[in-house]
Order: C-alpha cells, then sequence, then structure tokens
C-alpha cells in the first residue's frame, strides 16, 4: 500500500477513535438521559428475583404451618380416640391402709369404675379423701396402663390433744397440727394435752387455724424439741395459752416453766439434768414439784401443789386451768 493511503487510513480510524470518545464524554456514565440505561435491566431483573424467592419463602411457611397444625389436629384426635377406647379404669387398688378398709378409702376417693383414668386429678382425689378419713395423712395415686389405679395411704398417729379454750372441745390432732377428730372424752392418756388461747377453724383432715396466728408455728417446734430430747412420751400437757409464757407438766406432776419458746434445747437439757439430780423421774404420783428454766441461770425446784392444768388429765374433759 502506498505511503499515502497507509495514513490517510491511520488518520480516518483515529478520527473515530476521537469521536467515540467524544461522544461517550458528552453522553455521560448514565446515557444522554442521565440514567444508567445499561445497569437498569440488571437491577430489575434482581429486585424480581428477590420478589419471587421471598414469595416462595412466605409459600413454604404457611404450607409448613399449615401442615404442623394438621398433624397436631390429628395427633389430638388419635389422642382422644385412644384414651376413650382403652384408658377406661377397671380396678382400684388400696395399700397401706388399717384403720379403715379399703372399701371406704376407695369410697372415699370418688373414684369409679369406667371413669378415663387420664382424667383423674390427684389432687381432687388427695383433699377428698382427706376430709373423709381424716385419720389418713398422706395419699399417693399411681396409674398402671392401661386401666388400673393403686392408691396408697399412709395413716396418721395421734399426738396431741388441743384444747379449744372456747369451744369446750378436745380435738385430736396429729403430729402436724391437723384436725383428726372431735371430742370431750379424753380416752388416750398417752398424748398431750395442749392448752390454746382458741381455735379459729376446724375442719377436719386441715391443719387447724388459732385466733393466735403465731400458734401453729410454735405448736410444731415445741414438738420437735421434745422428740429431739426424747420428752414427748414423757409430757403430759404443754399450756400455750400465753405464747409468751409457755408451761409444761411432765409425768403429771411436774410443772415445768419454758418462758419464750426460745432457746428450748438449752432448756430442756438443763430440765433433764435438774430430773436426775432431783430424782424427779421417781416422783411419788402423790407428790409435786415445779421447776422453772425460763431465766439464763440455774434451775430453781421448789414443792408446789396440784393446780388446775392436772384437772385436765381427767378422762372426762370437764377442768379449768383457770380456776374458773
Amino acid at each position: 500500500m502506498p505511503e499515502y493511503k497507509k495514513h490517510r487510513t491511520e488518520t480516518r480510524r483515529s478520527e473515530k477513535v476521537r469521536e467515540r470518545w467524544r461522544d461517550a464524554e458528552n453522553a455521560g456514565p448514565y446515557g444522554s438521559a442521565g440514567k444508567n440505561t445499561r445497569s437498569q435491566p440488571d437491577d430489575n431483573e434482581r429486585n424480581a428475583a428477590v420478589r419471587r424467592y421471598n414469595e416462595r419463602k412466605r409459600r413454604q411457611r404457611r404450607a409448613r404451618f399449615t401442615l404442623a397444625v394438621s398433624a397436631l389436629f390429628v395427633l389430638t384426635l388419635a389422642l382422644g380416640v385412644v384414651s376413650i377406647v382403652f384408658f377406661n379404669l377397671a380396678e382400684i387398688e388400696v395399700t397401706g391402709n388399717s384403720r379403715y378398709t379399703a372399701e371406704q378409702v376407695e369410697a372415699a376417693s370418688g373414684l369409679e369404675i369406667g371413669k378415663n383414668i387420664l382424667l383423674v386429678s390427684s389432687s381432687k382425689v388427695r383433699e377428698a379423701v382427706y376430709a373423709a378419713l381424716p385419720y389418713i395423712g398422706d395419699v399417693k395415686l399411681t396409674r398402671g396402663f392401661p386401666s388400673s389405679i393403686e392408691l396408697r395411704v399412709a395413716e396418721s398417729e395421734p399426738y396431741a390433744y388441743i384444747r379449744d379454750e372456747e369451744g369446750d372441745r378436745l380435738i385430736v390432732s396429729d403430729e402436724s397440727g391437723r384436725a383428726m377428730e372431735v371430742t370431750q372424752i379424753r380416752t388416750m392418756t398417752n398424748i398431750p394435752i395442749v392448752c390454746t388461747s382458741g381455735v379459729e377453724d376446724c375442719t377436719l383432715g386441715k391443719i387447724l387455724t388459732y385466733k393466735d396466728t403465731n400458734m401453729q408455728k410454735k405448736y410444731v417446734d415445741i414438738i420437735a424439741h421434745l422428740k429431739d430430747n426424747n420428752m414427748e412420751g414423757d409430757i403430759s400437757i404443754i399450756d400455750m395459752r400465753k405464747t409468751y409464757f409457755v408451761k409444761l407438766v411432765f409425768r403429771g406432776n411436774v410443772e415445768i416453766w419454758l418462758g419464750q419458746a426460745v432457746d428450748l434445747d438449752y432448756k430442756l437439757e438443763k430440765f433433764k439434768r435438774v430430773a436426775l439430780e432431783e430424782k424427779l423421774y421417781d416422783l411419788p404420783e402423790e407428790a409435786y414439784r415445779l421447776v422453772d428454766v425460763s431465766a439464763d441461770v440455774q434451775a430453781s425446784v421448789r414443792p408446789a401443789v396440784p393446780n388446775d392444768l392436772c384437772a385436765l388429765l381427767s378422762p372426762f374433759y370437764g377442768g379449768d386451768p383457770d380456776g374458773e
């Protein structure tokens, strides 16, 4: 190719390149309309894809939720059908009873043959048994699938006569202070009489409530300390009419002044030492003593005469410890 033609061709190419650069500079990065016409279709497609993805996820969540609800409904329906058909009560077994017959416990429980054992309330069964048979202190219900129930009962032992100052009655109580029986005749001479300032509520099978709200707590506390000191079988009377000055009657003829119901272990140990020194364990029935361990000093012992507390030890209730 001649030299002049080659030069002319290169000149044309350079002009075309410069023209394309000028067009690009004049148009700017977003084209002649000021918009990125090249990237806009990509954003639209991406937004549409995101919307399609989110919509697909929502459909999947709705489908999973609908499936879970349907499965739960079917499962509940199946369990209901199975329980109605297979778990009807056919046998009731009572164990641990001695004072009451199995028939009495069964009747008190309210259980009925044919009732679904899954619908039986253990707490309601216990409350019913406690109310009807107050000498029962504990009831445990065990379901035996598919169609039996065992009632294991534990009977409470009478622990004290609670003397209702105003009601003129004796309430047989267990160790926890639960009412078991109401009487006016003291038939059990091996349990103490507890003198109180007044019983607020006496419902058989339930813990007694007193006009003095501290009475129940102090009763349980004194009983526990007597047990710890092996004296529970030697105490005839616990006088708690004045909770700030508690008295005991030991073996029917020794009155013990405890004072406030504090430091009971110390006071009872002090009494036991004096009882050994003074031979109070061998004291004749007609002799009476008073032992004061209420103060933080050496216990004092002096002769005494029978007071009106001792009248309560008669088999027939009727004594008044105030002598009124």
